[in-house]
């Protein structure tokens, strides 16, 4: 029972990784990956890469925050994140909140997401208003991504850049 924790944190490194995983029923104050500056890490540097991972029922309500977290959550808190992170063959099936969260006052670029499928997104046992949601200034390439049977909706922040390069379809 991942109370207070994510399926996979990481927080600063080289060359990091999460592959080849199903991570499931995250619930207080979690993700199912976590990547961020959170806790003043060494910075991110290199390529990090989630890739071939399942994500069933993750993201969580974090309660001293009154804050929801997505079934990815990407979470420049104490650093800009420049470094490239790319989420590839990831499928996010009935996330708790927003399936993508990309969050804090920093700035969050080099991302790509491809080859994702966002199936259902829930929030409180009911739809959520929001697939994924970018509140932070940079920017996100999409490349094949879909959104199935829930939230369509996107909330971005006028900082932040969607680039929607082909094949995606239900946001």
């Amino acid at each position: 029972m991942p109370l207070l924790g994510n399926g996979a944190g990481i927080y600063g490194g080289t060359d990091n990784a999460v592959l080849n995983n199903l991570f499931a029923d995250t619930l207080t104050g979690s993700a199912g990956v976590a990547i961020g500056t959170r806790f003043n890490p060494v910075p991110l540097a290199g390529v990090t890469r989630v890739e071939n991972t399942t994500l069933l029922r993750t993201g969580g309500y974090e309660p001293n925050w009154q804050a929801q977290l997505g079934a990815i959550w990407i979470y420049a808190d104490s650093a800009d994140i420049t470094a490239p992170i790319e989420v590839t063959y990831v499928d996010i099936i009935d996330s708790t909140h927003q399936a993508i969260l990309v969050s804090w006052q920093k700035r969050v670029e080099n991302l790509l997401f491809k080859n994702v499928h966002i199936d259902g997104v829930q929030a409180n046992g009911t739809a959520s208003d929001f697939s994924m949601e970018f509140q932070a200034q940079g920017n996100a390439y999409f490349e094949d991504v879909t959104v199935t049977n829930g939230a369509s909706g996107v909330n971005v922040w006028p900082e932040f850049s969607l680039i929607k390069v082909s094949g995606n379809s239900g946001f």
